[in-house]
């Protein structure tokens, strides 16, 4: 019997192909369990993101938690909504309320007389529409002849308006009428009207076209403010919102 004492190349087997292929299956061993490692890595990085995400999104639910007030509920119903309808605040006091609606609030309106599409106003020198609600007050130049169709746009387009709104009313027989609406209800916000050069009041027939809560013509320009009775007080706001009666 012989024993095999070199693996020269006497031998017949392929050394440099083995060594080849032993280098190359560790390498790619290697490979293998790096790879392996990578992507638990990447995992765990998206699992940390995604855990970072969600705690900082518990937190800003929580933030809004802080207050005791947010634990509290605050109910109020109506027994007409349709009339009538309550909310309630954190400083409110538990208790059964009778409100009784007299009027409600409206915006205050100055109608002229009627007048054909084709009659004018002005045209002098000084002429002009001054016009004032509240602390907002400004004018319109009307040196040049105007129609209502066109002292409407003058009013809606006057650089200091803020408190006005001026339209123009069709009636059936052609005629027609300039409408001055203030932004605001109550009155406090009611419209007035001034008048120069040789323009004056009697031109136009302005009046207070609003209604009274007899569908009159309203005389008393305080109506123009809400009124309600709370548990038998009178109270008014300029508005149909009441707070803190």
């Amino acid at each position: 019997m012989s024993t095999i004492q070199s693996s020269g190349a006497g031998s017949g087997l392929d050394i440099v192909g083995i060594s080849e292929a032993l280098v190359t299956a560790d390498t790619q061993a290697t490979r293998n369990r790096l790879d392996r490692k990578e992507e638990k890595a990447e995992a765990e990085l998206s699992a940390l993101g995604t855990l970072n995400s969600a705690l900082a999104t518990l937190q800003t639910n929580m933030a809004g938690l802080s207050d005791p007030d947010d634990f509290a509920v605050f109910e109020a119903n109506s027994s007409d909504s349709g009339v009538f309808s309550a909310e309630a605040s954190s400083s409110a006091v538990a208790g059964t309320y009778t409100v009784q609606v007299d009027r409600l609030a409206q915006h205050h309106k100055m109608g002229t007389a009627q007048f054909t599409a084709t009659d004018t106003f002005g045209g002098n020198p000084g002429d002009a529409l001054d016009l004032s609600v509240g602390a907002n007050s400004f004018a319109v130049p009307m040196d040049q002849p105007m129609t209502l169709d066109e002292l409407a746009t003058a009013i809606n387009d006057a650089p200091d308006n803020s408190s006005v709104a001026a339209t123009v009313v069709n009636s059936q027989d052609g005629s027609r009428a300039l409408v001055v609406t203030s932004n605001e209800s109550g009155y406090r916000n009611a419209v007035n009207l001034a008048f120069s050069g040789t323009l004056s009041a009697g031109r136009f027939g302005f009046s207070t076209i609003n209604q009274d809560s007899t569908n009159d013509p309203m005389s008393d320009l305080s109506q123009l403010d809400a009124a309600i009775v709370f548990d038998g007080y009178a109270v008014t706001r300029r508005t149909n919102t009441i707070e803190n009666p």
